[in-house]
C-alpha cells in the first residue's frame, strides 16, 4: 500500500478526486466481481395531501423529521454542474447514489469518467476505475476536511440538518392542479467564518429536496435528483470494498484540514 497527496473537491452530494502529477498512472482494466449485486426496485416517494396553511420553517422540520423516522434506503440518479465564476469554465457529474441508514453510501459517477465511491461507516474509498487508483480516507477525517459537507450527506438526518443551520423559506409557487406548491429551503451556516449558501427545491408532494443549489465563494453547484426509490432493497454488500488486486492503493490518507 502507497500515501501520496490527492485533492478532494465537494460535489454535494457527490465526490470526485485526482491524484497529483506525481501518481503513477495505471490503465488496466478492473478485476472481476468488484461490482455487487444490483438494489431491489423499492417504490416511489410516498405523497401527502396538499397543506392548506403557509409554507413555515416548523412545518417544514416536522415534515423532515417524519421521512427521516420512515426512511431506511434510498436510491436515485444525479446530474450536477459545477461553474467557476472566475474562469466561467463549468464540469457536468452524473451517476447514481444508494444510502442506507445510518451512513453507508455508494456513489457511481458515469461522467465525467468512470468511478466508484464507498463509504462503509467508517472508511471512504474511492476507485478511479480507468486508471485502477483507489484512496482511502477515514470518512471523519474527509468530512472534518470539507466542513460544508456536514451533515449534506445525511440522507436520512434531514431535520437535524435544518437543527443545524440558519434555515429560512423562500420562492413558494402557487398552487398547481394538484394542489400541491414547490418551494425553497435556504441554509446558511451560523459561523460565519465559512460562509455558503445551500438552496433545496422542495415540494409539498413528497417533502423531499430534489433539486440543491450549493453556493461556496466563486464555485456554485446545481444538483437534479431522478428516478428517486424510497426504501429500496440494498444488500449491506453493495457498501464494503475491496481494492482489486492489481489496483495502486493509497491507503488511509487524511486530507487536509480546512480551518
Amino acid at each position: 500500500m502507497r500515501r501520496a497527496a490527492f485533492v478532494f473537491v465537494f460535489l454535494a452530494p457527490s465526490l470526485a478526486w485526482s491524484a497529483s502529477s506525481a501518481a503513477k498512472e495505471k490503465a488496466k482494466k478492473p478485476a472481476p466481481g468488484a461490482h455487487a449485486k444490483a438494489p431491489g426496485a423499492g417504490a416511489g416517494l410516498p405523497l401527502l395531501p396538499p397543506p392548506t396553511g403557509p409554507i413555515t420553517v416548523e412545518l417544514v422540520t416536522k415534515r423532515f423529521e417524519e421521512f427521516d423516522l420512515a426512511v431506511n434506503t434510498l436510491s436515485a440518479d444525479f446530474r450536477q454542474v459545477v461553474r467557476w465564476d472566475e474562469s466561467g469554465v463549468q464540469q457536468a457529474v452524473e451517476g447514481s447514489l444508494e444510502f442506507h441508514k445510518p451512513n453507508l453510501l455508494r456513489i457511481e459517477h458515469r461522467l465525467p469518467e468512470n468511478q466508484t465511491i464507498v463509504a462503509d461507516g467508517i472508511w471512504l474509498w474511492v476507485w478511479r476505475k480507468d486508471n485502477n487508483q483507489v484512496v482511502q480516507t477515514k470518512l471523519e477525517d474527509w468530512k472534518k476536511s470539507e466542513p460544508v459537507a456536514q451533515g449534506l450527506l445525511d440522507f436520512g438526518n434531514y431535520a437535524q440538518l435544518l437543527k443545524t443551520y440558519e434555515v429560512s423559506v423562500g420562492s413558494v409557487s402557487a398552487p398547481g392542479a394538484d394542489g400541491h406548491r414547490a418551494f425553497d429551503v435556504v441554509l446558511r451556516p451560523k459561523e460565519k467564518s465559512a460562509p455558503f449558501t445551500l438552496t433545496m427545491r422542495v415540494s409539498t408532494a413528497d417533502f423531499f429536496p430534489t433539486q440543491t443549489e450549493l453556493r461556496v465563494g466563486g464555485v456554485l453547484v446545481r444538483s437534479i435528483f431522478s428516478a428517486l426509490r424510497y426504501n429500496p432493497e440494498l444488500a449491506e454488500s453493495r457498501f464494503q470494498f475491496t481494492p482489486p488486486a492489481d489496483a495502486d492503493v493509497f491507503q488511509n490518507f487524511k486530507p487536509p484540514r480546512t480551518e
